[in-house]
């Protein structure tokens, strides 16, 4: 059996940096806006003994670009070290893999069965659809208070001291470190390690959200600068979730994670782009299940509203701090600015809101801090906002959505039908053993010898000949066998005596006999045609129509359906 099939190719193209870029080659810095500056903390160094052979290239070669249509998620493999690319469809997709035992630190807590449960709701608000989904909390941990932190030099910081980040909801955001290996000082010649500091917070049981700086840039600056712009992915990236004071910072800590794949997006590889300054990091444990994670709301967006983030700015020896404002705007289409309060070391925050149930969700990123007037005075920060394709990836992590999948693979002996040629049209509902249901409507098409549906338009009087399914779910392609019974020269399916076409609802057509078709005449080696529509369709059918006279009763014609596997991407699983 031959398989005719469309394949995608993607291609890696080498692209020189321009003048519009957001990159300046120059002094290797991100030029965001003119007020604007990014948050990660400023750069810790540990000197090495040495260069460490780490048997992998760090950096990423400047010349080779990703440049696709279609990709538009870059993923880092820590351990390999190697580099993959996602085409990321946020209206349908299934849960990735990895996320499936629970390894509980505390066996008391009231956990998901199983993280599929994560459901995902819509409400109107402002007129406007927004998704979210609900958080979970163990259930064994209080609820926090705030402690109010004493008088600030800083008449715009109103910062509070998260008192036991180890409680409810806190628990869930944490200290990221991210380290960098044999960052070379030019003025001196020894090899350092660089690590940065950020913060990250919980989105399921291993999967946490950040900003793309805390985890991708280019760390060769000042008197480590190489003259070259050449991000990189940290060596290894540490997720301390809930830590208190820097001297829980190592590998002994209770909630102590790494990071096992970096996933951002395609625009932020290729030019650290800050509208999409946002990263998807995939622990290598469930720690969620210990910790809880946050619940998240898309596309919402209502000025002058109280938000409020925590997180660990690096003037706070790792402790964790509140701060709370409001909305002063939308920059553009991927960012709000807000009078919140930021330094460095809170890039990768949480931007919270309340609704008016007093239910709190995630709506944005902490990534950048502004001044309305000067660079004296931070007057707030702004972040990337989830919008409907980071709200449906961080969810590929722990639940399914609207996914692609087979609804039901139909054989000719499931019609039910009998050998012959009905001359009335014929509908008749089917339903197969799985419990899926489809109607069809035929004339002139039957099970013939036990072997394929047939349809025949050449019969003495009859002139036509079709078949047509109507389902309970939109089809969003098929994966068919067609051929025709015999020869051309037998069966009189030449394109000059007929007509054969697929056709929907919606208007698509498609020319059965044509020569890119190439239907087989061999009916022991039928084809397998996937068709995709250009829209999701209810309904579709085979039609036939003779230009031919036939006086004899005797049928021509026959084309055969074999096989068929519909798609879908809802409804039925």
């Amino acid at each position: 059996m031959k398989n005719v099939k469309v394949i995608l190719s993607m291609v890696l193209i080498s692209l020189g940096i321009t003048s519009a870029s957001l990159i300046s080659t120059k002094n290797n810095s991100i030029n965001v806006s003119q007020n604007t500056s990014v948050i990660n903390s400023e750069y810790k160094y540990i000197k090495q003994d040495g260069y460490i052979d780490l048997g992998y290239s760090a950096t990423k070669d400047n010349n080779i670009m990703l440049q696709s249509s279609s990709i538009n998620m870059v993923n880092f493999d820590m351990n390999t070290r190697s580099q993959s690319f996602e085409t990321f469809n946020p209206d349908s997709y299934s849960k990735r893999s990895g996320t499936a035992s629970k390894s509980l630190i505390h066996s008391s807590k009231n956990v998901p069965e199983n993280t599929n449960e994560i459901t995902i709701h819509s409400s109107m608000i402002d007129g406007k659809e927004c998704l979210y989904t609900e958080g979970y909390l163990p259930i064994d941990n209080e609820t926090n208070k705030i402690s109010v932190l004493a008088n600030s030099n800083d008449p715009n910081d109103n910062r509070k001291i998260v008192s036991n980040s180890k409680t409810n909801p806190y628990l869930a955001t944490g200290r990221i470190v991210s380290y960098y290996y044999n960052v070379k000082n030019n003025v001196n010649g020894y090899y350092y390690t660089i690590y940065t500091l950020g913060t990250g917070f919980l989105e399921g049981p291993n999967i946490m959200a950040t900003a793309a700086h805390c985890v991708y840039g280019d760390v060769t600056v000042n008197n480590y600068d190489d003259g070259k712009y050449n991000p990189r992915f940290p060596d290894v990236m540490e997720f301390y979730p809930g830590l208190d004071g820097i001297s829980e910072r190592n590998t002994s800590y209770l909630y102590y994670c790494k990071a096992k794949t970096i996933n951002i997006t395609a625009s932020y590889y290729n030019n650290t782009d800050a509208n999409n300054d946002w990263a998807a990091v995939e622990l290598d444990r469930n720690i969620g299940y210990s910790t809880g994670w946050n619940g998240k709301i898309s596309n919402w967006y209502n000025k002058s509203s109280k938000v409020f983030t925590y997180g660990y700015p690096g003037d706070k020896n790792d402790t964790m701090w509140y701060a709370e404002g409001k909305i002063k705007s939308k920059k553009n289409s991927y960012k709000y600015e807000t009078d919140v309060y930021g330094v460095a070391g809170q890039s990768g925050s949480a931007y919270f809101m309340t609704d008016s149930n007093n239910n709190t969700y995630v709506w944005g990123i902490l990534t950048h801090n502004y001044t309305y007037d000067n660079w004296e005075t931070i007057s707030g920060t702004s972040g990337v906002y989830i919008n409907s394709f980071i709200f449906h990836y961080l969810n590929s992590f722990v639940t399914n959505h609207n996914y692609e999948h087979v609804a039901a693979t139909i054989r000719p002996s499931d019609y039910g039908f009998a050998d012959s040629y009905p001359t009335s049209a014929t509908t008749n509902t089917h339903k197969l053993n799985t419990g899926f249901e489809f109607t069809t409507t035929r004339y002139r098409t039957g099970f013939i010898q036990g072997e394929y549906i047939v349809m025949s338009p050449f019969r003495n009087n009859i002139t036509k000949a079709y078949i047509e399914y109507n389902f309970n779910v939109p089809i969003t392609k098929i994966e068919v066998d067609l051929t025709h019974w015999r020869s051309l020269s037998h069966e009189w399916t030449y394109s000059s005596n007929c007509t054969a076409e697929l056709r929907t609802e919606n208007g698509y057509k498609l020319d059965l006999l044509s020569k890119e078709m190439n239907l087989p005449t061999d009916r022991t080696k039928p084809t397998t045609y996937t068709i995709v529509f250009d829209k999701p369709t209810y309904s579709f059918g085979f039609y036939m129509e003779s230009k031919k006279t036939n006086v004899n009763d005797n049928n021509r014609g026959r084309l055969c359906i074999g096989n068929m596997k519909v798609y879908t991407t809802e409804g039925w699983f």
